[in-house]
């Protein structure tokens, strides 16, 4: 049989002390440490030493358990505002993705006659013409009739295409090829991303929900026209084009 070891003052007090502070466990131990008694003398002993200090001072009791209540009170109250905090991160989860607006596109549509009468009056446009008939008094002082059909040829041919341009609905791609230099300034001043004729209705079906854009007299412009050309090019506009056959059969 192991004899419990008496408790110096200064131990008891320590003991006292932890189960005041309501740490009953350490005091168990600090117990056993110093009588050598087994976990259930010093259980009992200490639960004794409880019962006689919560009737010699029942206020430190009373303390003790408001002060666990306020920390309950601490602790549940996190708890409820990390619950909240964590149903709002989820229902924030759930939402669909805002999807962003695709802006709508926007492209630059001309009329192509206008285009050509406006070239049909240009400096471009004489250039060309003088160089042909300077080939063509060349081959009439050297007597080259055959070249000479050639010119005349190549001329009325010019006409045709110029009048399809300029009457009906023929592309004019080999017209715009002069102001190629200015096409991107005029597009990104007119806000569009691709500029197309009017008439051209394969390549406008390729854009059916784009926003169309009126960059005609822009492009005219861009040819430097006088006023009688500039005025000539705005009137076309008001009239229907003619058919590529009726425009292929006018005469000069």
């Amino acid at each position: 049989m192991i004899m419990s070891q008496p408790i110096p003052q200064d131990v008891a007090k320590q003991i006292a002390d932890q189960v005041l502070a309501g740490n009953k466990i350490a005091a168990i131990k600090l117990h056993r440490d110093v009588t050598g008694e087994g976990l259930k003398e010093s259980k009992d002993a200490v639960e004794a030493l409880e019962a006689e200090l919560r009737s010699k001072n029942p206020q430190a009791f009373a303390a003790r358990a408001a002060g666990r209540g306020c920390l309950s009170a601490i602790v549940l109250c996190a708890l409820g505002t990390l619950a909240v905090l964590l149903t709002a991160s989820a229902l924030r989860a759930e939402e669909p993705a805002t999807v962003p607006v695709k802006a709508r596109e926007r492209i630059g549509v001309y009329d192509s006659r206008a285009i050509a009468v406006a070239y049909a009056g240009s400096a471009a446009h004489e250039k060309t013409m003088s160089a042909l008939m300077a080939e063509h008094a060349k081959a009439k002082a050297a007597g080259d009739t055959k070249r000479l059909d050639e010119l005349e040829n190549e001329g009325a041919a010019r006409q045709r295409t110029m009048h399809k341009q300029g009457f009906s609905m023929a592309p004019v791609d080999n017209i715009l090829e002069q102001i190629k230099d200015k096409l991107p300034a005029i597009a990104e001043t007119s806000g569009v991303t691709v500029l197309v004729s009017k008439w051209d209705k394969d390549t406008l079906a390729k854009h059916p929900s784009a926003e169309q854009v009126d960059v005609t007299m822009a492009l005219v412009d861009a040819f430097n026209p006088g006023p009688r050309q500039r005025k000539g090019a705005s009137e076309i506009q008001k009239h229907a084009p003619i058919s590529l056959e009726q425009a292929e059969n006018l005469s000069d």
